[in-house]
């Protein structure tokens, strides 16, 4: 998932655990990580299930292995997409872990058309990138069109 993050880009990292993937960034990447637990004193605390969302913009977001514990998945994307252009998402899809007992713990069961379709409404292009045996990783980007809405917004509430 890093290696969809160029050089000098800030990220946020959505439920970022221990933070392991802020050492496989670019050496010059600035990373903010976000979890509903205090890992170290950087981590920003927010339970997104509790509407919580950090106060942060940046180039890209990722999130590995924490939508499946969002209940209101459809508030955190749409959060997300209010504070970065890209979104690297790694997600159980239901088409690919239909079992419930495999899905056990996950509060949520999201086709993979389902997220496609929601990101295309956010206003994002995406692309799978590739599906392995932990999830799929779909890389999202504003579209033009998004991109320049969101600027014509920032610009007329400055």
């Amino acid at each position: 998932m890093a290696n969809h993050v160029a050089p000098s880009e800030s990220v946020i990292d959505l439920g970022c655990g221990m933070g392991w993937l802020r050492e496989m960034l670019p050496p010059d990447a600035v990373y903010y990580g976000c979890d509903m637990f205090a890992r170290d004193k950087q981590t920003i605390v927010c339970n997104f299930n509790k509407y919580e969302f950090p106060n942060v913009s940046a180039d890209t977001a990722l999130i590995s292995g924490a939508l499946e514990y969002v209940r209101d998945w459809q508030w955190f994307l749409k959060e997300t997409s209010n504070h970065c252009e890209k979104i690297v998402l790694s997600y159980c899809t239901r088409d690919q872990f239909p079992s419930p007992s495999v899905r056990r713990f996950w509060v949520n069961a999201i086709s993979l058309s389902e997220l496609l379709d929601f990101l295309s409404a956010l206003g994002y292009n995406h692309s799978v990138y590739e599906q392995t045996q932990y999830g799929t990783i779909i890389v999202a980007t504003e579209n033009e069109a998004t991109k320049t809405e969101h600027s014509l917004c920032c610009e007329t509430q400055a």
